[in-house]
């Protein structure tokens, strides 16, 4: 084997950390706004990086340390790579979590980022005002960086019809294989067979992959695709041309693979709700039939095998992987024949659920919305086989993670064997669980790679922990990302919603904590890609807003607005992106008639506003955010205890509502005062949401100490990735205050020259 996922021979057999990023954010951003409000204040650390501490978990949890946890002598030296999510800057840290190097870039991340062999920084950026708005994993650009952080190749790819996403795999030749969105209208969609009662929407966005060859600082020319709309079967029109069995095809994929996996789950109200949560099923009553969500196959990740000229990509909405053949022509891969394989385009092996073509059922499902397969390559124990971060949500045993290593069933001729009829196969080599599985699990994003040593480096990202494990399943490496440009700490269980108690943190956040009141966090602006203009008018009708309930509410309101803020007694229903003020809040705040009549009115005004401000797509995203789930459910006790009475015990309330109602909630538990029997338990406790860490990452890798792109390279260790981030967050502040005081000084200045005219 002379290369792998794109990167030559020589980089594998150091350490270097593989070349295969793949994300899912489709969990994750309701996950976000539902919870921002309950967030910590996010991080300031505790860890030995320097970092300092977070403020003190609720519920009686540890406090979070951030930075540098672990790093124990028998960890793989080297040096890690990430890209915070929501940050323009990509760090390289060294085993004490010291920056040795960062690229500053004018875009947040697409979402991979790679190390090159020759010492290159090679990652995707999100552009800004695409057709596609922002979205789950939106990218639109590949750019390339020096070591020292020259822009050596910016290349920009978007139209109305695509826009590349998630992932993308640097090749041997130089060329560059993206995952990128193929819309499709509603009519294309049901001219090749898909049942208009599945449609959830006026159009579908199966994915296809597009291979670029640099041509010029800017420029690139298209040298082979794949298109997924090419390999469809279905067996409700048979008129169409892709009519057939998909249970005796595999090879093809059903464009109508939903309808009967979904079915049994319709007659379980809970599972009907977890469906709509995650945007499977529309915002309409329980009688739906069940709508597929348009973004139909969210494509992850993205891997390539030099030897087999192959590629394998995720799957996330089918929880499968899938394996195709590279060596076609563009031609030979809209068909079924041709190239080394012999099969054109179609599936060589797929594995994970074979629900998704009918030869098994739920008890075959072994990948639960996965991300990041990739081969092992040479050289490294277990080359050959493939590792896959297994999310685990909607597992049906309980949320939690799992890092999966499988041997490809494949004969001496390099052909996936498979018995008809029946699923295709694969061994499982090696797997990690924690020790108490709750405390891994990542709802979306994350990766794992396997290290020259043997071990597996592991970035849980929906919690911003990186770790590395043995073969045996020891920890010997952690580092949670500290910086507070993304998304924020993540959740762990949900806190007492009592008249004191804090709410519950929230899942993966991290961008200064949303006030309330705020309507356009800085997150889920940095996620809908929003231009200058539409920040511009954001920040105005946020303006608005303030000064509108600056009078409105009394100062002993606006006392306990900043208790809520500061998470001491903030719990109850949870906010949505777009209002002002929940009815929860509302009634915390004890409004008057009036007041509750002047914020009707405002949140007609912000509604309207906001219509104007952002475009069809990006509203309908920010509702779809809104629908989708999280973590596993908090459980944390719930609101009010009822007024003093007797010595009897207190009454009982419901507990935190999971995420996109995910989850059961925790018992509330209202002890009773002198006198009499206890009144009834109250609100809900916050949400919960998986393991508590950092900012949200899409994936991080180790580059072994010998890895060819960091030799003759200058690695002086540095200040650690907190110390920056404070560093340039006091700057930003600085400069804001210039700014402030430049236009009050032009304001006062303007109004002085008016004055002296009308004298």
């Amino acid at each position: 084997m002379k290369r792998w996922l794109g990167i030559p021979r020589t980089l594998i057999r150091h350490d270097w950390l593989r070349v295969a990023i793949r994300a899912q954010f489709s969990a994750a951003l309701l996950f976000i706004v539902s919870t921002s409000l309950w967030a910590q204040p996010g991080p300031p650390g505790g860890g030995p990086d320097g970092g300092p501490p977070r403020p003190e978990a609720p519920g009686g949890e540890p406090e979070v340390k951030l930075g540098l946890i672990k790093n124990e002598t028998k960890a793989y030296q080297g040096y890690t790579l990430f890209a915070p999510m929501g940050s323009t800057t990509t760090y390289l840290i060294d085993m004490e979590g010291r920056v040795v190097n960062k690229w500053l870039s004018d875009f947040t991340p697409g979402h991979s980022a790679y190390l090159l062999e020759n010492g290159n920084l090679i990652r995707a950026g999100a552009i800004r005002d695409s057709a596609f708005g922002g979205g789950p994993g939106a990218g639109g650009r590949i750019q390339e960086y020096s070591w020292d952080g020259e822009l050596i190749w910016d290349y920009q790819y978007s139209n109305d019809r695509q826009l590349p996403h998630h992932d993308f795999a640097k090749l041997p030749n130089g060329n560059v294989l993206m995952i990128v969105w193929d819309r499709k209208t509603r009519d294309e969609a049901i001219a090749v067979g898909r049942n208009p009662a599945l449609m959830s929407d006026q159009q579908m966005q199966p994915d296809c992959l597009i291979e670029v060859k640099p041509t010029g600082k800017t420029t690139g020319e298209i040298v082979w695709e794949w298109h997924l709309w090419d390999h469809l079967v279905q067996d409700f029109d048979p008129d169409k041309p892709s009519y057939g069995d998909p249970a005796d095809h595999p090879e093809l994929v059903d464009i109508n693979f939903g309808e009967g996996v979904l079915a049994a789950m319709l007659n379980d109200k809970d599972e009907r709700e977890k469906l709509r949560a995650i945007g499977y099923l529309g915002a309409g009553n329980d009688q739906d039939v069940p709508k597929i969500n348009a973004d139909w196959t969210h494509t992850n990740g993205v891997n390539y095998n030099a030897e087999l000229d192959q590629i394998v990509i995720s799957i996330h909405e089918f929880s499968e992987i899938w394996v195709i053949d590279h060596s076609t022509t563009t031609e030979e891969a809209k068909g079924h024949t041709g190239g080394r394989s012999g099969k054109g385009g179609d599936l060589l092996f797929r594995w994970g659920n074979p629900q998704c073509y009918r030869n098994g059922n739920a008890d075959d499902q072994v990948l639960w919305g996965q991300h990041d397969a990739q081969w092992i390559p040479d050289g490294y124990p277990g080359a050959g086989h493939m590792l896959i971060f297994n999310n685990g949500n909607r597992r049906p045993d309980g949320s939690y993670s799992q890092i999966v290593e499988i041997e490809l069933p494949m004969d001496s001729q390099g052909n996936y064997k498979r018995t008809a009829g029946k699923p295709y196969e694969a061994k499982i080599a090696w797997s990690y669980t924690a020790p108490k599985p709750e405390e891994f699990f990542s709802s979306f994003i994350s990766g794992a790679h396997r290290l020259a040593n043997g071990h597996t480096m592991i970035c849980s990202g929906a919690n911003g922990i990186f770790f590395e494990v043995t073969p045996e399943g020891e920890e010997v490496w952690r580092y949670v990302n500290p910086t507070k440009g993304g998304f924020g700490p993540g959740g762990g269980r949900g806190g007492p919603g009592g008249r004191r108690g804090r709410g519950g943190p929230g899942g993966p956040g991290g961008f200064e904590r949303p006030r309330v009141g705020e309507v356009l966090p800085g997150f889920l602006r940095g996620m809908l890609n929003l231009s200058d203009k539409q920040n511009d008018e954001a920040d105005s009708l946020q303006q608005t807003i303030d000064e509108t309930l600056a009078k409105v509410l009394t100062d002993e309101q606006k006392s306990s607005l900043k208790e809520m803020q500061e998470g001491r007694g903030f719990g109850g229903g949870l906010p949505q992106a777009g209002q002002v003020l929940t009815t929860f809040v509302q009634a915390r705040l004890k409004l008057a008639d009036d007041q509750k009549q002047e914020i009707t009115d405002l949140q007609k005004q912000v509604d309207e506003q906001l219509a104007a401000v952002l475009s069809d797509e990006q509203e309908k995203q920010l509702k779809e955010m809104s629908r989708f789930g999280g973590g596993p459910g908090g459980r944390g006790p719930g609101g009010f205890g009822g007024p003093p009475g007797g010595r009897g015990p207190g009454g009982r309330g419901p507990g935190g509502p999971g995420f996109g109602g995910r989850g059961p909630g925790g018992p509330g538990r209202g002890p009773g005062g002198p006198g009499g029997p206890g009144g009834p338990g109250g609100g809900p406790g916050g949400p919960g949401g998986g393991p508590r860490g950092g900012t949200a990452v899409f994936r991080a890798y180790r580059y072994g100490v010998d890895y060819p792109g960091l030799a003759g390279k200058t690695l002086t260790a540095g200040k650690s990735v907190a110390e920056l981030d404070d560093e340039a967050e006091k700057i930003r502040r600085e400069q804001e205050d210039a700014r402030a005081k430049a236009e009050e000084a032009k304001a006062a200045a303007e109004q002085a020259a008016g004055e002296k005219t009308e004298e």
